[in-house]
Protein backbone atom coordinates (compact mmCIF):
# COMPACT_ATOMS: atom_id res chain seq x y z
CA UNK A 1 0.00 0.00 0.00
CA UNK A 2 1.73 3.32 -0.97
CA UNK A 3 1.67 6.20 1.02
CA UNK A 4 1.63 9.78 0.44
CA UNK A 5 5.55 10.06 0.38
CA UNK A 6 5.67 7.25 -1.97
CA UNK A 7 3.54 8.40 -4.17
CA UNK A 8 5.02 12.04 -4.28
CA UNK A 9 8.45 10.24 -4.96
CA UNK A 10 7.22 8.14 -7.91
CA UNK A 11 5.95 11.41 -9.55
CA UNK A 12 8.56 13.53 -8.91
CA UNK A 13 11.24 10.57 -10.38
CA UNK A 14 8.54 10.32 -13.10
CA UNK A 15 8.93 13.64 -13.96
CA UNK A 16 12.49 13.91 -13.68
CA UNK A 17 13.16 11.31 -15.64
CA UNK A 18 10.62 12.84 -18.41
CA UNK A 19 12.44 15.85 -18.36
CA UNK A 20 15.85 14.01 -19.28
CA UNK A 21 14.03 11.88 -21.96
CA UNK A 22 13.12 15.77 -23.72
CA UNK A 23 10.15 16.91 -25.97
CA UNK A 24 8.18 14.26 -27.85
CA UNK A 25 9.45 13.18 -30.89
CA UNK A 26 6.04 14.10 -32.64
CA UNK A 27 6.27 17.33 -31.54
CA UNK A 28 10.09 18.10 -33.03
CA UNK A 29 10.62 19.05 -36.93
CA UNK A 30 14.03 18.95 -38.06
CA UNK A 31 16.32 20.78 -41.27
CA UNK A 32 19.62 20.01 -42.23
CA UNK A 33 20.79 22.31 -44.61
CA UNK A 34 24.07 22.78 -46.97
CA UNK A 35 25.32 25.29 -48.85
CA UNK A 36 27.26 25.54 -51.48
CA UNK A 37 28.73 28.02 -54.12
CA UNK A 38 29.04 27.38 -58.26
CA UNK A 39 32.42 25.55 -58.09
CA UNK A 40 30.54 23.22 -55.20
CA UNK A 41 32.76 24.38 -52.11
CA UNK A 42 31.15 25.24 -48.78
CA UNK A 43 29.79 28.45 -47.56
CA UNK A 44 29.47 29.86 -44.29
CA UNK A 45 27.80 32.11 -42.45
CA UNK A 46 24.85 31.48 -44.69
CA UNK A 47 21.50 33.09 -42.74
CA UNK A 48 19.12 30.36 -42.95
CA UNK A 49 15.32 30.51 -41.54
CA UNK A 50 13.30 27.32 -41.42
CA UNK A 51 10.12 27.16 -40.71
CA UNK A 52 7.30 24.68 -39.92
CA UNK A 53 3.81 23.96 -39.28
CA UNK A 54 1.91 21.28 -37.33
CA UNK A 55 -2.02 20.86 -37.81
CA UNK A 56 -3.80 19.21 -34.98
CA UNK A 57 -6.60 16.59 -36.73
CA UNK A 58 -8.47 15.64 -32.96
CA UNK A 59 -10.05 17.24 -30.30
CA UNK A 60 -11.25 15.70 -27.36
CA UNK A 61 -10.98 12.44 -29.21
CA UNK A 62 -13.01 13.14 -32.04
CA UNK A 63 -12.11 14.39 -35.64
CA UNK A 64 -13.08 18.06 -36.63
CA UNK A 65 -14.22 17.14 -39.96
CA UNK A 66 -15.70 14.44 -41.24
CA UNK A 67 -13.62 15.14 -44.52
CA UNK A 68 -10.22 13.66 -45.49
CA UNK A 69 -9.42 17.12 -46.83
CA UNK A 70 -5.78 18.31 -45.88
CA UNK A 71 -7.15 21.68 -44.80
CA UNK A 72 -9.65 19.94 -42.39
CA UNK A 73 -7.92 20.33 -38.68
CA UNK A 74 -8.60 21.52 -35.11
CA UNK A 75 -5.31 23.83 -34.58
CA UNK A 76 -2.42 24.33 -36.59
CA UNK A 77 0.88 25.99 -34.99
CA UNK A 78 3.54 27.81 -37.14
CA UNK A 79 6.91 28.24 -35.44
CA UNK A 80 10.41 29.64 -37.10
CA UNK A 81 13.95 29.60 -36.10
CA UNK A 82 17.11 30.16 -37.90
CA UNK A 83 20.71 29.83 -37.83
CA UNK A 84 24.23 30.27 -39.48
CA UNK A 85 25.91 27.48 -42.07
CA UNK A 86 29.22 26.40 -40.83
CA UNK A 87 32.64 26.16 -42.04
CA UNK A 88 31.43 22.68 -43.76
CA UNK A 89 28.47 24.78 -45.20
CA UNK A 90 26.35 22.87 -43.33
CA UNK A 91 23.73 23.60 -40.52
CA UNK A 92 20.88 21.97 -38.74
CA UNK A 93 17.97 23.31 -36.84
CA UNK A 94 15.25 22.13 -35.04
CA UNK A 95 11.65 23.70 -34.15
CA UNK A 96 10.02 22.44 -30.91
CA UNK A 97 6.62 22.47 -31.17
CA UNK A 98 3.94 23.16 -27.96
CA UNK A 99 2.35 20.22 -26.52
CA UNK A 100 -1.33 20.61 -26.99
CA UNK A 101 -2.44 17.22 -25.33
CA UNK A 102 -2.92 18.75 -22.16
CA UNK A 103 -6.04 20.91 -24.07
CA UNK A 104 -7.35 17.73 -25.61
CA UNK A 105 -5.93 18.31 -28.71
CA UNK A 106 -4.52 15.27 -30.46
CA UNK A 107 -2.98 13.19 -33.65
CA UNK A 108 -0.07 16.20 -34.65
CA UNK A 109 0.78 16.07 -38.18
CA UNK A 110 2.93 18.07 -40.61
CA UNK A 111 1.30 20.59 -42.60
CA UNK A 112 4.33 22.14 -44.32
CA UNK A 113 8.38 22.47 -43.65
CA UNK A 114 10.30 25.30 -45.45
CA UNK A 115 13.57 26.00 -45.76
CA UNK A 116 14.63 29.52 -46.80
CA UNK A 117 18.08 31.61 -47.12
CA UNK A 118 18.35 34.88 -46.65
CA UNK A 119 20.93 36.59 -49.03
CA UNK A 120 22.55 39.79 -49.45
CA UNK A 121 22.07 42.29 -52.47
CA UNK A 122 24.70 40.47 -54.97
CA UNK A 123 23.68 36.98 -54.16
CA UNK A 124 21.30 35.02 -56.22
CA UNK A 125 19.94 31.15 -55.53
CA UNK A 126 21.11 28.65 -58.60
CA UNK A 127 20.03 26.11 -57.32
CA UNK A 128 17.57 24.77 -54.38
CA UNK A 129 17.10 21.21 -53.68
CA UNK A 130 14.10 20.17 -50.86
CA UNK A 131 12.94 23.41 -49.61
CA UNK A 132 9.50 21.87 -48.95
CA UNK A 133 7.46 19.67 -47.95
CA UNK A 134 3.85 19.31 -47.34
CA UNK A 135 4.16 15.25 -46.32
CA UNK A 136 1.85 15.07 -43.30
CA UNK A 137 4.37 12.17 -41.85
CA UNK A 138 7.41 14.20 -42.62
CA UNK A 139 9.72 14.64 -39.30
CA UNK A 140 12.55 16.33 -41.38
CA UNK A 141 13.96 18.14 -44.21
CA UNK A 142 16.63 17.71 -45.71
CA UNK A 143 18.09 20.45 -48.56
CA UNK A 144 20.78 21.78 -51.02
CA UNK A 145 21.23 25.31 -51.62
CA UNK A 146 23.53 26.63 -54.24
CA UNK A 147 24.55 30.66 -53.91
CA UNK A 148 26.23 32.65 -56.81
CA UNK A 149 28.77 34.74 -54.76
CA UNK A 150 30.88 32.84 -52.98
CA UNK A 151 31.61 35.90 -50.57
CA UNK A 152 28.53 34.63 -48.72
CA UNK A 153 31.20 32.82 -46.51
CA UNK A 154 32.05 36.35 -45.07
CA UNK A 155 29.26 36.43 -42.35
CA UNK A 156 28.70 40.11 -41.58
CA UNK A 157 29.23 41.33 -38.12
CA UNK A 158 25.53 41.03 -36.21
CA UNK A 159 24.73 41.72 -32.60
CA UNK A 160 22.21 40.42 -29.96
CA UNK A 161 18.90 41.28 -29.30
CA UNK A 162 18.62 41.94 -25.00
CA UNK A 163 16.37 39.35 -24.62
CA UNK A 164 18.27 36.71 -26.89
CA UNK A 165 21.27 37.61 -24.38
CA UNK A 166 18.74 36.96 -21.26
CA UNK A 167 17.92 33.76 -23.69
CA UNK A 168 21.70 32.81 -23.76
CA UNK A 169 22.17 33.55 -20.30
CA UNK A 170 19.27 31.18 -18.99
CA UNK A 171 19.73 28.31 -21.63
CA UNK A 172 23.09 27.97 -19.78
CA UNK A 173 22.81 28.86 -16.83
CA UNK A 174 24.05 26.16 -14.02
CA UNK A 175 22.40 23.72 -12.06
CA UNK A 176 24.22 23.92 -8.52
CA UNK A 177 24.56 20.92 -6.03
CA UNK A 178 25.27 22.52 -2.58
CA UNK A 179 26.95 20.80 0.20
CA UNK A 180 25.83 22.41 3.53
CA UNK A 181 27.39 22.81 7.05
CA UNK A 182 24.00 24.17 8.98
CA UNK A 183 24.40 21.71 12.49
CA UNK A 184 23.98 23.82 15.71
CA UNK A 185 26.45 24.54 17.76
CA UNK A 186 24.53 23.46 20.55
CA UNK A 187 21.53 21.45 21.40
CA UNK A 188 19.53 24.59 21.45
CA UNK A 189 17.42 25.84 18.26
CA UNK A 190 18.36 28.78 19.28
CA UNK A 191 21.81 28.69 17.97
CA UNK A 192 20.58 26.80 14.55
CA UNK A 193 22.61 27.60 11.49
CA UNK A 194 19.49 26.17 9.47
CA UNK A 195 20.34 28.46 5.74
CA UNK A 196 23.61 29.42 6.14
CA UNK A 197 24.53 27.52 3.05
CA UNK A 198 21.27 29.00 1.07
CA UNK A 199 22.83 31.24 -2.07
CA UNK A 200 21.40 35.03 -1.88
CA UNK A 201 21.27 37.96 -2.95
CA UNK A 202 24.05 41.39 -2.29
CA UNK A 203 21.89 43.98 -1.54
CA UNK A 204 23.24 46.72 -3.82
CA UNK A 205 20.22 48.97 -3.88
CA UNK A 206 20.09 49.32 0.03
CA UNK A 207 23.33 48.68 2.07
CA UNK A 208 25.76 47.20 -0.10
CA UNK A 209 27.11 45.21 2.55
CA UNK A 210 24.24 44.83 5.07
CA UNK A 211 22.98 41.48 4.36
CA UNK A 212 26.07 39.85 5.84
CA UNK A 213 25.35 40.91 9.14
CA UNK A 214 21.43 40.60 8.95
CA UNK A 215 22.31 36.66 7.87
CA UNK A 216 23.70 35.97 11.24
CA UNK A 217 21.74 38.50 13.51
CA UNK A 218 18.00 37.31 12.17
CA UNK A 219 18.27 34.32 10.07
CA UNK A 220 17.10 31.74 12.13
CA UNK A 221 14.22 34.63 13.36
CA UNK A 222 12.98 34.66 9.03
CA UNK A 223 12.79 30.97 8.90
CA UNK A 224 11.68 29.97 12.52
CA UNK A 225 9.35 32.56 13.12
CA UNK A 226 10.54 33.57 16.29
CA UNK A 227 7.75 35.43 18.23
CA UNK A 228 8.42 39.42 18.88
CA UNK A 229 11.55 39.13 16.55
CA UNK A 230 9.57 39.42 13.21
CA UNK A 231 9.26 43.21 13.13
CA UNK A 232 13.32 43.11 12.77
CA UNK A 233 12.55 41.79 9.46
CA UNK A 234 9.33 42.64 8.00
CA UNK A 235 10.90 43.73 4.07
CA UNK A 236 13.66 41.31 4.51
CA UNK A 237 13.64 39.17 0.68
CA UNK A 238 16.10 36.39 0.28
CA UNK A 239 16.83 36.22 -3.50
CA UNK A 240 19.33 33.87 -4.08
CA UNK A 241 21.21 35.37 -7.09
CA UNK A 242 23.83 34.69 -9.77
CA UNK A 243 25.45 38.02 -10.94
CA UNK A 244 26.06 37.74 -14.95
CA UNK A 245 27.44 39.07 -17.83
CA UNK A 246 27.39 38.27 -21.47
CA UNK A 247 30.09 39.24 -23.71
CA UNK A 248 29.46 39.23 -27.38
CA UNK A 249 32.05 39.14 -29.91
CA UNK A 250 32.65 38.15 -33.44
CA UNK A 251 35.78 36.31 -34.45
CA UNK A 252 37.05 34.50 -37.72
CA UNK A 253 38.01 31.33 -37.99
CA UNK A 254 41.00 29.46 -39.71
CA UNK A 255 39.83 30.19 -42.68
CA UNK A 256 38.90 34.00 -42.57
CA UNK A 257 35.00 33.49 -41.84
CA UNK A 258 33.31 35.21 -39.20
CA UNK A 259 31.56 33.94 -36.07
CA UNK A 260 29.59 35.47 -33.50
CA UNK A 261 30.94 34.24 -30.24
CA UNK A 262 30.21 34.56 -26.53
CA UNK A 263 31.17 34.56 -23.51
CA UNK A 264 29.06 34.12 -20.08
CA UNK A 265 29.65 35.09 -16.82
CA UNK A 266 27.92 34.06 -13.69
CA UNK A 267 28.84 34.62 -10.14
CA UNK A 268 27.35 33.29 -7.03
CA UNK A 269 26.69 35.50 -3.97
CA UNK A 270 26.80 33.93 -0.34
CA UNK A 271 26.74 36.43 2.61
CA UNK A 272 29.27 35.03 4.95
CA UNK A 273 32.97 33.49 3.92
CA UNK A 274 34.27 30.46 5.77
CA UNK A 275 34.68 32.65 8.47
CA UNK A 276 31.55 33.40 9.15
CA UNK A 277 32.56 37.28 8.02
CA UNK A 278 32.79 38.89 5.02
CA UNK A 279 30.71 37.89 1.77
CA UNK A 280 31.91 35.54 -0.77
CA UNK A 281 31.81 35.09 -4.32
CA UNK A 282 32.36 31.93 -6.40
CA UNK A 283 32.75 32.35 -10.28
CA UNK A 284 31.96 30.28 -13.25
CA UNK A 285 32.76 31.16 -16.99
CA UNK A 286 31.74 29.76 -20.63
CA UNK A 287 32.73 30.28 -23.78
CA UNK A 288 29.59 29.60 -26.48
CA UNK A 289 31.19 29.62 -30.36
CA UNK A 290 29.25 29.93 -33.49
CA UNK A 291 26.51 31.45 -32.10
CA UNK A 292 22.90 31.73 -33.88
CA UNK A 293 19.69 33.72 -32.93
CA UNK A 294 18.95 31.60 -30.25
CA UNK A 295 20.59 29.23 -28.42
CA UNK A 296 20.35 25.14 -28.53
CA UNK A 297 20.58 25.49 -32.36
CA UNK A 298 24.56 24.90 -33.82
CA UNK A 299 26.39 26.65 -31.21
CA UNK A 300 29.35 24.82 -29.89
CA UNK A 301 30.67 25.09 -25.85
CA UNK A 302 34.94 25.47 -26.45
CA UNK A 303 35.15 25.42 -22.67
CA UNK A 304 34.07 25.74 -19.12
CA UNK A 305 36.22 27.57 -16.39
CA UNK A 306 35.40 27.69 -12.97
CA UNK A 307 37.19 29.15 -10.03
CA UNK A 308 38.20 27.01 -7.05
CA UNK A 309 39.48 29.80 -4.49
CA UNK A 310 42.05 31.48 -7.21
CA UNK A 311 42.62 28.05 -9.02
CA UNK A 312 40.91 28.60 -12.41
CA UNK A 313 40.18 24.91 -13.61
CA UNK A 314 38.33 24.30 -16.75
CA UNK A 315 37.28 21.86 -18.88
CA UNK A 316 36.60 21.51 -22.83
CA UNK A 317 33.40 21.65 -23.84
CA UNK A 318 33.87 18.24 -25.42
CA UNK A 319 35.49 16.90 -22.30
CA UNK A 320 33.36 13.34 -21.14
CA UNK A 321 33.72 14.29 -17.77
CA UNK A 322 31.69 17.77 -18.47
CA UNK A 323 28.25 16.75 -17.51
CA UNK A 324 24.87 18.67 -18.32
CA UNK A 325 21.57 18.77 -16.68
CA UNK A 326 19.13 19.08 -20.60
CA UNK A 327 16.02 20.12 -20.50
CA UNK A 328 14.19 21.30 -23.49
CA UNK A 329 14.96 25.05 -21.99
CA UNK A 330 18.63 24.52 -21.02
CA UNK A 331 21.82 22.67 -21.02
CA UNK A 332 23.12 23.51 -17.50
CA UNK A 333 26.35 22.96 -16.57
CA UNK A 334 26.01 20.48 -13.40
CA UNK A 335 28.67 21.93 -10.52
CA UNK A 336 29.10 21.09 -6.72
CA UNK A 337 29.53 23.87 -4.33
CA UNK A 338 31.27 23.10 -0.86
CA UNK A 339 29.96 24.41 2.22
CA UNK A 340 30.50 27.86 3.90
CA UNK A 341 32.87 26.28 6.88
CA UNK A 342 36.86 26.02 7.06
CA UNK A 343 38.25 22.44 7.62
CA UNK A 344 38.23 20.45 10.71
CA UNK A 345 39.90 18.08 12.08
CA UNK A 346 37.73 14.53 11.54
CA UNK A 347 37.07 16.25 8.29
CA UNK A 348 37.05 13.10 5.14
CA UNK A 349 38.43 15.85 2.87
CA UNK A 350 39.34 19.94 2.62
CA UNK A 351 37.00 21.17 0.52
CA UNK A 352 35.34 24.41 2.06
CA UNK A 353 34.61 27.72 1.75
CA UNK A 354 32.06 27.50 -0.63
CA UNK A 355 34.73 26.14 -3.71
CA UNK A 356 33.32 25.01 -7.29
CA UNK A 357 34.17 21.77 -8.74
CA UNK A 358 33.15 20.20 -11.64
CA UNK A 359 30.45 16.87 -11.07
CA UNK A 360 31.76 13.95 -13.50
CA UNK A 361 28.46 11.93 -12.75
CA UNK A 362 24.95 12.60 -13.90
CA UNK A 363 22.31 14.06 -12.09
CA UNK A 364 19.63 11.42 -12.16
CA UNK A 365 15.73 10.43 -10.96
CA UNK A 366 16.92 7.32 -9.48
CA UNK A 367 20.68 8.12 -8.13
CA UNK A 368 19.00 7.03 -4.38
CA UNK A 369 21.56 8.66 -1.89
CA UNK A 370 22.56 12.64 -2.41
CA UNK A 371 26.54 11.88 -3.75
CA UNK A 372 28.23 12.81 -6.90
CA UNK A 373 31.97 12.13 -7.77
CA UNK A 374 33.77 15.53 -8.29
CA UNK A 375 36.52 16.56 -9.76
CA UNK A 376 39.17 19.17 -7.81
CA UNK A 377 41.34 22.03 -9.73
CA UNK A 378 44.44 20.86 -11.73
CA UNK A 379 47.41 22.93 -10.33
CA UNK A 380 51.16 23.22 -10.93
CA UNK A 381 51.67 22.70 -7.18
CA UNK A 382 49.84 19.04 -7.16
CA UNK A 383 50.56 17.75 -10.28
CA UNK A 384 47.45 16.79 -11.42
CA UNK A 385 44.19 16.83 -10.90
CA UNK A 386 42.37 15.30 -7.81
CA UNK A 387 39.29 13.42 -7.70
CA UNK A 388 36.85 12.99 -5.30
CA UNK A 389 34.15 10.39 -4.94
CA UNK A 390 30.69 10.52 -3.20
CA UNK A 391 30.34 13.62 -1.94
CA UNK A 392 27.23 14.73 -0.31
CA UNK A 393 25.16 17.55 -1.38
CA UNK A 394 22.14 18.33 0.30
CA UNK A 395 20.31 21.40 -1.82
CA UNK A 396 19.87 21.86 -5.72
CA UNK A 397 19.79 25.75 -6.84
CA UNK A 398 18.09 25.90 -9.60
CA UNK A 399 17.43 29.11 -12.72
CA UNK A 400 13.88 30.18 -11.54
CA UNK A 401 13.29 31.01 -15.79
CA UNK A 402 13.91 27.51 -16.85
CA UNK A 403 10.32 25.93 -16.08
CA UNK A 404 11.27 22.82 -17.25
CA UNK A 405 14.06 22.42 -15.16
CA UNK A 406 12.40 23.93 -12.06
CA UNK A 407 9.76 20.99 -12.91
CA UNK A 408 11.72 18.44 -13.03
CA UNK A 409 13.70 19.08 -9.99
CA UNK A 410 10.64 20.55 -8.26
CA UNK A 411 12.46 23.82 -6.95
CA UNK A 412 10.43 27.12 -4.93
CA UNK A 413 11.39 29.95 -4.66
CA UNK A 414 12.49 31.05 -0.81
CA UNK A 415 9.66 32.81 0.84
CA UNK A 416 9.10 33.29 4.78
CA UNK A 417 6.41 30.49 4.32
CA UNK A 418 8.40 27.89 2.26
CA UNK A 419 11.69 28.81 4.40
CA UNK A 420 11.46 26.26 7.08
CA UNK A 421 11.00 23.78 4.84
CA UNK A 422 13.44 25.00 1.96
CA UNK A 423 16.57 25.05 4.89
CA UNK A 424 18.55 22.09 5.79
CA UNK A 425 20.03 22.53 9.07
CA UNK A 426 22.23 19.37 9.19
CA UNK A 427 25.65 18.15 8.86
CA UNK A 428 27.65 18.19 5.80
CA UNK A 429 28.54 14.60 6.72
CA UNK A 430 25.05 13.26 6.41
CA UNK A 431 24.18 11.59 3.11
CA UNK A 432 20.29 12.38 2.22
CA UNK A 433 17.92 10.49 -0.27
CA UNK A 434 17.85 12.56 -3.41
CA UNK A 435 14.51 13.38 -3.02
CA UNK A 436 14.57 14.76 0.48
CA UNK A 437 17.44 17.38 -0.70
CA UNK A 438 16.24 21.21 -0.62
CA UNK A 439 15.35 22.43 -4.52
CA UNK A 440 15.12 26.45 -4.38
CA UNK A 441 14.98 28.87 -6.83
CA UNK A 442 17.89 31.21 -7.86
CA UNK A 443 17.77 34.63 -10.14
CA UNK A 444 19.75 36.66 -12.69
CA UNK A 445 20.66 39.92 -11.84
CA UNK A 446 23.74 41.53 -13.91
CA UNK A 447 27.20 42.14 -12.43
CA UNK A 448 26.92 45.97 -13.61
CA UNK A 449 24.52 46.30 -10.70
CA UNK A 450 27.16 46.27 -8.43
CA UNK A 451 30.45 48.44 -9.90
CA UNK A 452 28.54 51.55 -9.02
CA UNK A 453 29.04 50.89 -5.56
CA UNK A 454 32.85 50.88 -5.34
CA UNK A 455 33.41 54.55 -7.06
CA UNK A 456 34.94 56.79 -4.66
CA UNK A 457 32.14 58.66 -4.53
CA UNK A 458 30.20 55.97 -2.89
CA UNK A 459 29.63 55.58 0.36
CA UNK A 460 33.41 53.90 0.56
CA UNK A 461 33.69 57.38 2.28
CA UNK A 462 32.21 56.05 5.60
CA UNK A 463 34.51 53.08 5.79
CA UNK A 464 37.10 55.07 7.33
CA UNK A 465 40.24 53.50 6.09
CA UNK A 466 42.17 56.82 5.07
CA UNK A 467 45.38 54.83 5.10
CA UNK A 468 44.24 52.26 2.84
CA UNK A 469 42.45 54.67 0.30
CA UNK A 470 44.28 52.32 -2.44
CA UNK A 471 42.28 53.23 -5.81
CA UNK A 472 42.33 51.53 -9.53
CA UNK A 473 41.44 53.90 -12.33
CA UNK A 474 39.62 52.48 -14.82
CA UNK A 475 39.53 54.14 -18.34
CA UNK A 476 35.68 55.04 -19.04
CA UNK A 477 35.34 55.38 -23.07
CA UNK A 478 31.42 54.27 -22.98
CA UNK A 479 28.99 54.95 -20.60
CA UNK A 480 27.88 52.11 -17.39
CA UNK A 481 23.95 51.67 -18.01
CA UNK A 482 20.92 50.69 -15.99
CA UNK A 483 18.35 48.43 -17.14
CA UNK A 484 16.74 51.18 -18.43
CA UNK A 485 19.32 52.38 -20.55
CA UNK A 486 20.02 55.32 -18.32
CA UNK A 487 23.86 56.26 -17.99
CA UNK A 488 24.13 55.73 -14.57
CA UNK A 489 28.47 56.32 -14.88
CA UNK A 490 28.86 58.58 -18.21
CA UNK A 491 32.18 57.93 -20.26
CA UNK A 492 35.32 60.44 -19.67
CA UNK A 493 38.11 60.68 -17.93
CA UNK A 494 39.54 58.02 -15.56
CA UNK A 495 36.93 56.92 -12.92
CA UNK A 496 38.51 55.87 -9.86
CA UNK A 497 37.44 52.72 -7.89
CA UNK A 498 38.08 51.25 -4.56
CA UNK A 499 39.11 47.37 -4.74
CA UNK A 500 38.85 46.65 -1.43
CA UNK A 501 36.03 44.66 0.22
CA UNK A 502 34.09 46.91 2.81
CA UNK A 503 34.37 45.51 6.47
CA UNK A 504 37.66 43.52 5.45
CA UNK A 505 40.60 46.00 4.67
CA UNK A 506 43.07 43.13 5.53
CA UNK A 507 42.53 40.14 4.80
CA UNK A 508 45.67 37.82 5.69
CA UNK A 509 48.02 40.71 5.34
CA UNK A 510 46.39 42.52 2.26
CA UNK A 511 43.14 43.71 1.14
CA UNK A 512 40.63 41.53 -0.03
CA UNK A 513 39.55 42.82 -3.70
CA UNK A 514 36.37 43.47 -5.12
CA UNK A 515 35.17 43.34 -8.81
CA UNK A 516 37.19 45.66 -11.01
CA UNK A 517 40.17 44.39 -9.12
CA UNK A 518 39.71 40.77 -10.30
CA UNK A 519 41.88 39.21 -12.50
CA UNK A 520 39.19 37.22 -13.96
CA UNK A 521 37.00 40.28 -14.50
CA UNK A 522 39.26 41.68 -17.42
CA UNK A 523 39.98 38.20 -18.92
CA UNK A 524 43.48 38.10 -17.70
CA UNK A 525 43.92 34.24 -15.60
CA UNK A 526 45.79 31.70 -16.57
CA UNK A 527 44.23 28.39 -16.51
CA UNK A 528 45.45 25.39 -13.78
CA UNK A 529 46.72 27.64 -11.75
CA UNK A 530 46.79 30.82 -9.60
CA UNK A 531 48.83 32.71 -11.51
CA UNK A 532 47.16 35.46 -13.09
CA UNK A 533 48.05 38.34 -15.70
CA UNK A 534 48.44 42.27 -15.20
CA UNK A 535 44.76 43.56 -15.27
CA UNK A 536 44.98 46.33 -17.72
CA UNK A 537 42.15 48.31 -16.40
CA UNK A 538 40.74 50.00 -19.67
CA UNK A 539 37.14 49.23 -19.82
CA UNK A 540 36.80 47.54 -22.70
CA UNK A 541 40.10 45.48 -22.44
CA UNK A 542 39.45 42.36 -22.66
CA UNK A 543 41.65 38.95 -23.18
CA UNK A 544 40.50 35.96 -23.90
CA UNK A 545 41.33 31.75 -23.94
CA UNK A 546 41.52 30.13 -27.33
CA UNK A 547 41.09 31.41 -30.32
CA UNK A 548 38.56 30.19 -32.83
CA UNK A 549 41.30 29.64 -35.01
CA UNK A 550 43.09 27.60 -32.68
CA UNK A 551 43.93 23.86 -33.56
CA UNK A 552 42.10 21.57 -30.94
CA UNK A 553 46.01 20.12 -29.56
CA UNK A 554 47.00 23.61 -28.70
CA UNK A 555 45.28 22.40 -25.37
CA UNK A 556 47.18 21.37 -22.80
CA UNK A 557 46.80 17.63 -22.00
CA UNK A 558 45.00 16.47 -18.94
CA UNK A 559 47.93 16.34 -16.90
CA UNK A 560 50.17 18.72 -18.64
CA UNK A 561 51.69 21.56 -15.96
CA UNK A 562 51.57 24.46 -19.02
CA UNK A 563 49.07 26.78 -18.51
CA UNK A 564 47.03 28.53 -21.45
CA UNK A 565 48.28 31.80 -22.51
CA UNK A 566 45.50 34.71 -22.89
CA UNK A 567 45.52 36.68 -26.35
CA UNK A 568 43.48 40.06 -26.19
CA UNK A 569 40.24 41.03 -28.80
CA UNK A 570 41.19 43.85 -30.74
CA UNK A 571 40.26 47.42 -29.99
CA UNK A 572 36.72 48.17 -30.78
CA UNK A 573 35.43 45.23 -30.66
CA UNK A 574 32.43 46.01 -28.43
CA UNK A 575 31.25 48.34 -30.77
CA UNK A 576 27.93 47.92 -32.57
CA UNK A 577 29.32 48.10 -35.69
CA UNK A 578 31.88 45.61 -35.00
CA UNK A 579 29.35 43.03 -33.66
CA UNK A 580 30.17 43.23 -30.22
CA UNK A 581 28.82 44.01 -27.00
CA UNK A 582 30.70 44.72 -23.66
CA UNK A 583 28.14 43.06 -20.71
CA UNK A 584 29.92 43.70 -17.60
CA UNK A 585 29.26 47.54 -18.34
CA UNK A 586 25.25 47.15 -19.13
CA UNK A 587 21.93 45.88 -17.40
CA UNK A 588 20.36 43.41 -19.13
CA UNK A 589 18.02 41.75 -16.19
CA UNK A 590 15.30 44.30 -14.97
CA UNK A 591 15.90 45.01 -11.23
CA UNK A 592 13.76 43.45 -8.49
Amino acid sequence: MFRLLDVTLLFLLLTLASAVRGQPDNLQRSATVRVIDKDGAPLAGVQIVFTGRVKWMSYANFPCTDSDEPDNFCMVETKDVRGLTDENGLLKLILKFSDMTSDSFGDPRTARLDIEALLSADQQVLQLENAVTEEDTARSIQSLIMLSSPGASRQKSWRLSTPQRQAFLHYYSPVLLVRAEESAPDTLLRNSRAGWDWISNWKFDDDVFKNNAIWKRDLFSYIYRVPNQDGKIPNWRIRPTLYTALIEFMEADADGRLHKCLKLLYHIYHPIDKRGKLHDWERIEMRIDSVGAEPGQQETISYVIITTHNIHNAMRGDDVRLKFFRTRDGKHPLLWQAQWDEPHAGDSDSLNGHELQFVTTDLTADMGKAVVDIEGPFNTLRGKPIRYSQKTFHYIFVDESSSATCKSLNAKAITPASSRRLAYGGSKNTALTAENTRRITYELQDIADIIPSMLEDSDWKALKIKKLRVLYMVDFQSALKDASGRSIIPPGPDKRFYPLARRDPSYNGRGRTGYVAKNWFWGSIRLGTARNGAPPFRQHDMFMFRSLSALKDEWPAEDDPKSLSSYRLPVGWQKKENGGFDGRWIQIFPDH
